[in-house]
């Protein structure tokens, strides 16, 4: 806890391999929370904290040996009292024909820290101003709002996934 404040005391980090398990156990558990009723109910049962760790782990070790992830993935943790409770990536766009030349490919954090601004500060360091675009599921309304806050807009774009859930994208120009 922030002694002035008594709100949570968050840390932004750079992805670490000792963050792996835990990440993976929350980059699930958010998905099963934010998602139901959004992807298909299979999809969602089907998520494996372990084989998330296992990515997680991947990365951070590929990260810690060469320095850079593929495609210029850049990832910041969100820690409270040492314990990741949510993360943002991002990096050269995935999509073949991008709106603008960088994109934000994920942005997770725990419901119930949710509302205390650690997600700004994700988005502002791991972002900052910077033209970018994202992928939001529909229906997903607390994160349409919290995108929409910071500057992004739908630009009429849309995917159906193969986990049911369908994507609308948002772009922010700098």
């Amino acid at each position: 806890m922030d002694p002035g404040t008594g709100s949570p005391a968050y840390e932004i980090v750079g992805l670490h391999v000792e963050d792996a398990a835990a990440l993976g156990r929350i980059h699930c558990r958010i998905w099963r929370e934010t998602y139901d009723g959004l992807m298909d109910p299979e999809a969602l049962a089907r998520l494996d904290p372990v084989r998330f760790g296992q990515n997680w782990a991947e990365r951070a070790a590929r990260l810690a040996t060469t320095g850079a992830l593929p495609r210029g993935e850049q990832i910041l943790v969100a820690r409270c009292e040492g314990v990741p409770v949510g993360f943002i990536s991002t990096g050269e766009p995935r999509d073949e024909v991008p709106p603008v030349d960088w994109q934000l490919w994920a942005l997770n954090v725990l419901p119930e820290h949710q509302g205390t601004g650690v997600g700004q500060r994700l988005v502002d360091e791991g972002l900052g101003d910077r033209a970018a675009y994202l992928w939001v599921a529909e229906g997903n309304d607390r994160a349409l709002a919290f995108y929409r806050r910071r500057g992004f807009v739908a630009d009429g774009a849309s995917s159906e996934r193969s986990d049911g859930m369908t994507e609308q994208r948002m772009v922010r120009t700098a």
